[in-house]
């Protein structure tokens, strides 16, 4: 079970989760034991353990599955290089792509395959996903509520929407799917993986899977069902707070649109899509940089460094404008919710 060469990876399998882990033995062994709890069972796992000790070893071997494949690496490669070191030893037809703290729901793959078969020749499968935020303070900075939060689309749970590369890209960027992806809970052919590199490095952790999830898609198009089939958890650990991770939000904005604009294919890049990429990290900005805040608010945590690395950002030409509405959400988050009811309601009101 342990240090299998990749040859070694039953090709027969239909899907494989590819997955990176650090230290966190309790998280992973409930991560490994839910998904063992899938109900279509042609599966692999393949771990990548980025502790040089293999401390996850002890856990691959008291769950012993023959379908869980462990990997300790040479050294730190990081999140991103971990992950997609797991990710180029899969051999089988559709990876997912998973952390070890995020749990799917037991049907997914199920649903997934259903899918695969009444929706043909497309790249990328996915369902909806829910947020499950676990304590008051982690709720409070994600505006949310302690417990399982939906994300799915104001639509039919269930219903069923087609895309092509192009059509999924700018519905991505443009805010019109309605509704939060979450990698994990969606299947993407493996060479298509392969072609798009994985999942992006340009050096900082963030915004990664989104990068993944938007590039997977733009290949071949993308199924998209409106069912939640996993939940993304909300925990302090989501949170970095060294001087490394502030630096890291900072380049993100700029990485994440080189490597994406880099990899589109040429008939997904509309003329309005650049805007409409900017106006996307402008939201992410605002959101993630306020949740930070408010959760080290909570914790009591210094925030000296993140504000110096927040001031930067907002230097950024197009991100200017973004820190008033950060300022407003920050401390008038009630006004900025009523500024964008009105915002939307004039809009309505424009297209009658």
């Amino acid at each position: 079970m342990n240090d299998r060469k990749p040859e070694a990876i039953p090709s027969a399998s239909w899907v494989t989760f590819c997955m990176t882990t650090y230290k966190r033995p309790d998280f992973l062994r409930e991560q490994l034991n839910n998904i063992l709890k899938q109900t279509f069972g042609d599966f692999s796992i393949i771990i990548s353990d980025n502790d040089v000790e293999g401390s996850a070893k002890r856990i691959v071997e008291e769950i012993d599955d023959p379908r869980i494949f462990y990997y300790v690496n040479e050294s730190n490669l990081g999140m991103v290089k971990s992950f997609n070191r797991s990710l180029f030893k899969a051999m089988s037809e559709y990876v997912v792509m998973i952390t070890d703290d995020d749990p799917v729901y037991p049907e997914m793959l199920t649903v997934l395959y259903d899918l695969t078969k009444k929706y043909p020749g497309y790249g990328a499968y996915f369902g909806g996903c829910d947020i499950r935020c676990i304590n008051p303070e982690v709720a409070r900075s994600s505006r949310l509520r302690v417990g399982t939060n939906s994300c799915l689309a104001n639509l039919p749970i269930g219903t069923v929407r087609t895309y092509t590369g192009k059509e999924f890209t700018d519905a991505y960027f443009n805010g019109s799917l309605g509704c939060h992806i979450l990698w994990s809970t969606g299947i993407v052919k493996r060479e298509l993986a392969f072609k798009i590199g994985g999942m992006p490095d340009f050096g900082a952790p963030y915004n990664t899977d989104f990068g993944y999830i938007v590039l997977s898609g733009a290949q071949n198009g993308l199924v998209l069902l409106n069912t939640s089939l996993g939940c993304q958890v909300v925990h302090g650990a989501n949170y970095g707070y060294t001087e490394a991770d502030f630096e890291k939000f900072y380049i993100t904005p700029s990485g994440f649109q080189s490597w994406i604009f880099e990899r589109l294919p040429d008939e997904c890049k509309s003329s309005n899509l650049k805007r409409n990429v900017e106006t996307f990290l402008g939201r992410w900005v605002v959101e993630y940089a306020v949740s930070v805040k408010r959760y080290a608010k909570d914790k009591k945590i210094p925030t000296s460094g993140l504000d110096f690395w927040i001031n930067k950002i907002f230097q950024i030409s197009y991100l200017r404008k973004w820190r008033y509405k950060y300022y407003i959400a920050l401390n008038f988050p009630r006004l900025l919710k009523l500024l964008i009811i009105i915002k939307n309601s004039l809009r309505k009101d424009a297209q009658i």
